[in-house]
């Protein structure tokens, strides 16, 4: 602990991004891996599309769950314990898929340990990573973090049809996927990484350089930001920003979920179909970080823009797949997809800085946590509610009702840079 001031944010803050990027990106593709396989698990397992939406938004909910435990958790015992604890559930569930999740009711069982420990990890995550990154450089971290969400579609993509080609069994291939990475990253968190209380005693490295940053930090936490949980259920921006993540993960998990078989229902199968989902959420890699940029530079730390611009481009090009998608040629789908979803993702590191500014920086892993909670309860309603729509009505029900989940984020976004200058 010191009580001095830094010239200068330490490196070890880059050790800390590369050491948090892994279990980020297994996070995410653990989550998208039950769509990738999906095809499979209906063959084996006899079972229609709402089934599969059910069993993949069980992921969702049970992490949406846990993220707030997790935050709450990271207040008293600190994130690092908490990150480790997570990564451990998650090979545990890797076991589980190997040895022979081959029913739907015991892969429910297990898809919802494998969110269990999805959530205590990613709810400490984003708040470790802006812990150790000043505000000036907060969104342009989130940025580069963010980039694997949308490539982990792509892993995921690209891992499954691997592991089919070689004739691995689908819950294998999930199973392995999580045992291994997931150990080897606990060890890892364990070993090297360190909470910036611990080092300098403090919430935010910000409260120890000197400069604007650090006396813009203090006098926010003056000016009466939420501190506490009766502050925060009372604070209308709170609730805003909640919903803003509700509509947010259902529009991200949406999307993952719907466009494999919106794709094979264009006629596109096999590996064309791969090439499409692949090839289409590549341009995440570069939006995800152009979009923390521009808020850090261009919109002065400012990040309700940056999800008004994104979330608003996303709805307009995702219609237009809705619509036009089925007249499309390969080629052209591919490309409309990759603009579609690097629109998405511009938005990707300014909407979850937000739950971490809009309170007092000691609270910002319980804030985040709980927005995680309002994100993941929104995976869950999504997926389930798009496999029924896809079922029942059709897919470009489907897609539509994604449409609409875009909007919405937009019109959140707008209402916070209008009332909160979020």
């Amino acid at each position: 602990m010191t009580s001095s001031l830094l010239r200068k944010a330490p490196k070890y803050r880059f050790a800390v991004f590369v050491l948090l990027m892994f279990p980020y990106i297994l996070v995410y593709v653990g989550i998208q891996i039950i769509s990738s396989v999906g095809p499979d698990i209906m063959s084996t397992l006899s079972v229609g599309e709402s089934k599969l939406s059910l069993l993949s938004s069980l992921g969702s909910l049970s992490k949406a769950f846990l993220a707030v435990v997790s935050g709450a958790l990271a207040g008293r015992i600190g994130g690092k314990k908490v990150v480790v604890g997570g990564l451990c559930i998650m090979a545990i569930s890797g076991v589980l898929y190997m040895l022979g999740a081959r029913s739907f009711p015991i892969l429910c069982v297990v898809r919802l340990v494998q969110g269990a420990g999805s959530g205590l990890t990613s709810g400490c995550l984003t708040a470790l990573l802006s812990a150790w990154f000043p505000k000036k450089e907060r969104g342009t971290a989130q940025g580069a973090m963010s980039c694997f969400f949308g490539g982990s579609v792509s892993i995921a993509t690209v891992y499954a049809y691997a592991c089919e080609t070689v004739g691995m069994a689908w819950n294998m291939t999930i199973g392995i996927m999580l045992l291994a990475v997931g150990a080897v990253m606990a060890i890892m968190m364990a070993v090297f990484y360190k909470d910036v209380k611990t080092v300098y005693g403090v919430s935010f490295i910000d409260e120890v350089m000197g400069g604007s940053d650090c006396a813009e930090e203090k006098k926010t936490a003056r000016e009466g930001m939420p501190s506490t949980w009766r502050e925060i259920f009372r604070f209308p921006g709170f609730w805003i920003t909640g919903t803003m993540e509700f509509f947010y993960c259902a529009s991200c998990f949406g999307a993952g979920f719907i466009m494999p078989l919106f794709i094979t229902s264009c006629g596109f199968e096999g590996a064309t179909a791969a090439s499409i989902m692949t090839v289409g959420t590549l341009s995440s890699i570069a939006t995800s970080f152009i979009g923390g940029v521009m808020s850090d530079r261009l919109f002065k730390a400012r990040r309700s823009e940056m999800v008004i611009l994104g979330y608003g481009g996303a709805a307009v090009l995702f219609l237009a797949i809705a619509l036009l998608g089925r007249s499309m040629s390969a080629a052209v789908l591919t490309a409309v997809y990759f603009l579609a979803y690097g629109a998405l993702m511009l938005a990707s590191s300014p909407a979850w800085v937000i739950p971490v500014e809009i309170v007092a920086p000691k609270f910002a892993p319980q804030s985040l946590g709980t927005c995680i909670t309002f994100s993941g309860i929104g995976g869950f309603c999504a997926t389930y509610a798009l496999g029924g729509f896809t079922e029942k009505i059709g897919i470009g029900a489907g897609m539509l009702v994604l449409v609409v989940c875009m909007t919405i984020v937009a019109l959140c976004a707008f209402v916070m840079k209008k009332k909160y200058r979020a």
